[in-house]
């Protein structure tokens, strides 16, 4: 992925069946570590503009942040989004206490029902969409990736 004004690509990170993602930095916030998110070219942008409009309506501590959309003419459509420092929930709490997995269950849980009463579902819960790290010497789960995300309507 080429540079953007804003954003400096520090390397690869993943990639998926929509897209790939890097590891980057906001050059306008210096040491903060983001991800940049980006379509493969044959995917719709309104997947990337529907994720973010999604993550824009719920704020969560068990949610990683979205911080950015931007489409530029240069890169295409990317969304930028807080870098979660970690592995998936199954590589980080495999070995863990009994204590530590029922922690990362519930925070995932509350994300899970925080997300619901919002009258969204995530649309594709898997170990690899949730990621574990360390904060202050806590398990600390994060729910990712929301690109296939739905708004339930009412009935």
């Amino acid at each position: 992925m080429a540079e953007t004004s804003r954003y400096r690509v520090i390397r690869p990170l993943g990639a998926g069946g929509s897209g790939r993602i890097w590891l980057a930095e906001d050059t306008s916030s210096p040491k903060q570590p983001v991800v940049l998110k980006r379509l493969h070219p044959n995917v719709d942008i309104e997947l990337l503009s529907k994720e973010y409009d999604v993550l824009r309506s719920i704020s969560h501590p068990h949610i990683a942040e979205v911080f950015d959309f931007q489409q530029q003419v240069d890169n295409g459509p990317f969304l930028v989004e807080q870098y979660i420092d970690g592995a998936t929930i199954t590589a980080s709490v495999k070995d863990a206490p009994v204590e530590v997995k029922w922690r990362g269950l519930c925070q995932l849980l509350g994300a899970l029902e925080h997300v619901h009463s919002k009258g969204i579902v995530h649309g594709d819960i898997s170990p690899a969409n949730v990621l574990v790290s360390d904060v202050g010497g806590q398990i600390h789960a994060y729910l990712i990736d929301f690109g296939l995300a739905a708004r339930l309507s009412a009935a």
